[in-house]
């Protein structure tokens, strides 16, 4: 029953009541001939970003090419690499997927979240048969930075993680 409240609210969060988000997952073609993945890569920004905590460093990698937008990240200390993923998003049977590749998480096998909503801007993934996180929302501050938040049930309660990562100079 928590967790089923939990996706309602979150959901209601990220949709509000805003006329600029859509929940057309399918992939269509624009006015100008290019697909919805296509308007995700030309405002994604691409280039290499990070963020910094007390614990670490999290550095991010983001390029588009044949159709992909193509990322990897990984969040290391002064002695070690505690974290790493590779991350791809891309059209798939008429869905916006992104698809995470955590090092040392399951089984070795990819972790898929489809496009549920979206504006200019902000992009939000679910996967509502993950626990966490099962929502991420990547809001892009022009192409410079990205504020990434996690949501989902954690230790059965819910949590919310935000990251803010900039763009390296």
């Amino acid at each position: 029953m928590v967790r089923s409240l939990f996706y309602v609210v979150a959901y209601m969060g990220f949709s509000g009541c805003s006329e600029s988000i859509t929940r057309d997952h399918s992939v269509h073609k624009l006015d100008n001939d290019s697909t919805l993945l296509e308007k995700i890569a030309s405002v994604w920004p691409k280039g290499t970003f990070e963020y910094q905590s007390e614990r670490g460093v999290y550095t991010e990698l983001w390029d588009y090419s044949d159709g992909h937008l193509r990322g990897s990240g990984c969040f290391v200390t002064d002695k070690d690499t505690l974290f790493s993923m590779k991350m791809r998003m891309h059209e798939e049977r008429g869905r916006i997927k992104m698809y995470y590749d955590v090092m040392r998480q399951n089984g070795g096998k990819e972790t898929e979240f489809t496009l549920s909503s979206h504006s200019d801007k902000r992009f939000v993934f679910e996967n509502p048969f993950r626990d966490f996180p099962s929502l991420m929302s990547y809001e892009l501050e022009g192409d410079s930075a990205m504020r990434v938040t996690e949501y989902g049930i954690k230790n059965g309660e819910e949590q919310k993680q935000v990251f803010r990562i900039r763009k390296k100079p």
